[in-house]
């Protein structure tokens, strides 16, 4: 079987003899018949004086089949005949395959949940009315230079501030950010 490429030209060679015609006028072609298409493609070859001839294919790129006859005709002194034939194929010199590969990107994106204990909220009320309590006395803190509850709270909470968790922090300081002057004022009348 004969391999001829679709990319890159293609050299066929073979040995013409010829006996009573004189070689210099004989003349050789190579036909490809393809299988599917039913086309056929005609190359003339060269014939050197001791009978070396060449076909020079060039690259096979507009053909759609892959495989037929090639047959050598040979024309020696206007008689024609039919030298010889084979099978062929025609096929990539280069071959690239390509594999997809996907990346997988990490997500960095993390969720902390943390449930809340409601004994840490009563903790938490208790610590604040006792602080407080404890700074009123000490007169550290002056309810009469406030003039909003929520300020009074605030000042409260920032000298409380390291005796509490990080998670009564977060809870504390959400309270202040929902509570109301009306609520500031019943937590200040329970105090």
């Amino acid at each position: 079987m004969q391999i001829f490429f679709k990319d890159k030209k293609n050299l066929f060679e073979c040995k013409v003899s010829v006996e009573g015609a004189n070689i210099k006028d004989t003349t050789a072609r190579l036909v490809l018949k393809f299988n599917e298409s039913k086309q056929n493609s005609l190359f003339y070859g060269t014939i050197k004086e001791d009978g070396y001839c060449s076909f020079e294919i060039p690259a096979l790129k507009e053909v759609k089949d892959i495989s037929g006859e090639a047959i050598i005709e040979v024309i020696a002194e206007s008689m024609f005949f039919e030298a010889a034939k084979t099978d062929f194929e025609i096929k990539q010199s280069k071959t690239i395959k390509v594999e997809m590969v996907e990346k997988k990107v990490e997500n960095k994106t993390k969720v902390i949940v943390e449930a809340i204990d409601n004994s840490k909220k009563n903790s938490l009320k208790e610590k604040l009315i006792k602080i407080f309590k404890e700074s009123k006395n000490k007169n550290l803190i002056q309810e009469n230079k406030y003039n909003s509850p929520t300020k009074l709270v605030k000042e409260v909470f920032l000298k409380i501030k390291d005796s509490i968790t990080e998670s009564e922090y977060k809870s504390f300081e959400a309270f202040l950010n929902t509570i109301s002057p009306i609520k500031l004022k019943k937590i200040k009348e329970k105090l």
